[in-house]
């Protein structure tokens, strides 16, 4: 019983003097700290992903767009890696 008894319980930790990722981040002076890309975005500037999408496809001419194939959604692998094609 007492080899179970020495099994189960949990060994204990000592605690670390060293400084943890948290405290070490906290240390560093404001002015030295750089902003993120999304801290110099106000939140109405900030469109969803659909929005810029539909910009970017409506730059693209109408003659490119003709020249996609029809199967494309089905096939991308025969046209991305040259997979057999599927029947459609």
């Amino acid at each position: 019983m007492a080899i179970l008894e020495k099994k189960t319980s949990a060994p204990q930790r000592r605690k670390s003097a060293k400084p943890t990722c948290a405290s070490r981040s906290a240390t560093v002076p404001a002015e030295k700290k750089q902003a993120t890309s999304s801290e110099n975005v106000s939140s109405e500037a900030k469109k969803p992903i659909w929005e810029v999408v539909a910009e970017i496809g409506a730059q693209i001419p109408l003659e490119e767009w003709a020249k996609l194939p029809d199967d494309a959604s089905i096939n991308y692998r025969h046209y991305l890696y040259g997979a057999p094609k599927r029947d459609t």
